[in-house]
């Protein structure tokens, strides 16, 4: 996630950010907190899972 480009952060980037961006469109944010019940870590981990195969 680039903070610069959410609404947010896009008055505080201080010009464009292409390094960021490029690393951010690469990237995988997975869930996680902790009130993750054991239900949704699994739900997570099949749909990573899917995708990979």
């Amino acid at each position: 996630m680039c903070a610069h480009r959410e609404p947010a952060g896009a008055a505080h980037a201080s010009g464009p950010l292409p390094n960021s961006a490029r690393l951010s469109d690469s990237s995988l944010i997975l869930p996680l907190y902790h009130q993750m019940t054991r239900r949704q870590q699994d739900r997570v981990i099949s749909a990573v899972l899917r995708h990979l195969s």
